[in-house]
């Protein structure tokens, strides 16, 4: 299996698409696609039988990262790899939604208005009950009627957004925060959100302790770097904040992965316990913080 597997990525890595420069209109390079998808289901049933359920992922997930891979920037895998692991993470989740909601889609628009729902009721440790002041405050912050904010947080309310309170201060929901759901361009409409997000994170950051301030930087460029690359805009951004690191996102760049708490731990000579003891702590207050901000602000 293994002798398949660097079969395989042998034949990904030396692709013509890779090694010499070919027009998109051509025949020679449609087949030297065709060839790659080819070569990556090869690849991919050598890791997983799962992977059979993706083909269309599969598909889509070649030609864009074909599309957008630079050569400089590491091995063509890694970058499949990383791309493909995030189209199925949506995938599942698009899936999940569906099965909590009884088959019933939930539009971009309802989703902003559950996580707005979700934000006041953990701000003030209110129940899941939807009364009118929760109504009346989301509608005023949303711009959206409260007949429509109403049958939307009665039709969503049992999906899977609303299983945990304790999960929100947990540090995935911190960075949950800056998820762009999808590549298209109408996502890019979060962009601006996302910037107030970095922003009040950044002013989080400096109410830190010196001491703490380094390990912090790495831990959150780490974290945020997978959201932001393919974001010119929101990349550019985040350079110029105090707690983005250049040398864990240059790191990324090149190898398509990014350090875990127990590197980062021995380039600073701690204990793996206690950097992510400091980090726990950081992102739990951080999410308070910045859903405070959000809300004196509206």
């Amino acid at each position: 299996m293994q002798k398949e597997k660097t079969y395989y990525e042998n034949l990904i890595e030396n692709s013509i698409l890779f090694t010499q420069t070919i027009s998109p209109d051509s025949i020679l390079y449609q087949r030297a696609l065709l060839k790659l998808i080819e070569n990556v289901y090869g690849y991919l049933n050598t890791v997983s039988e799962k992977n059979k359920y993706y083909s269309v992922e599969i598909v889509e997930t070649v030609k864009e990262c074909v599309r957008n891979y630079r050569c400089e920037n590491g091995t063509f895998l890694h970058y499949f790899n990383y791309c493909l692991k995030k189209k199925k993470t949506r995938v599942i989740a698009e899936t999940t939604i569906s099965e909590n909601t009884k088959g019933m889609h939930v539009p971009r628009k309802d989703r902003f208005i559950i996580e707005k729902y979700i934000k006041f009721i953990v701000a003030k440790n209110r129940t899941y009950e939807v009364n009118q002041e929760i109504v009346s405050l989301i509608a005023k912050a949303t711009n959206i009627s409260e007949n429509f904010v109403r049958e939307c947080l009665c039709n969503y309310r049992n999906s899977h957004s609303f299983i945990s309170t304790e999960s929100l201060y947990d540090d995935k929901s911190l960075w949950e925060y800056l998820i762009i759901t999808d590549s298209s361009a109408e996502s890019m409409e979060n962009v601006a959100a996302v910037k107030e997000i970095l922003f009040y994170l950044n002013e989080f950051f400096n109410t830190r302790q010196p001491r703490q301030k380094p390990l912090l930087s790495r831990m959150i460029t780490a974290k945020i770097s997978m959201v932001i690359s393919d974001y010119h805009e929101l990349l550019c951004f985040a350079k110029h904040l105090d707690f983005f690191d250049c040398d864990t996102f240059d790191h990324f760049l090149k190898t398509n992965t990014v350090p875990c708490a127990k590197e980062i731990a021995q380039q600073f000579h701690v204990s793996e316990q206690s950097i992510s003891r400091t980090y726990r702590i950081f992102s739990q207050n951080a999410y308070r913080y910045i859903t405070e901000k959000q809300q004196t602000t509206k």
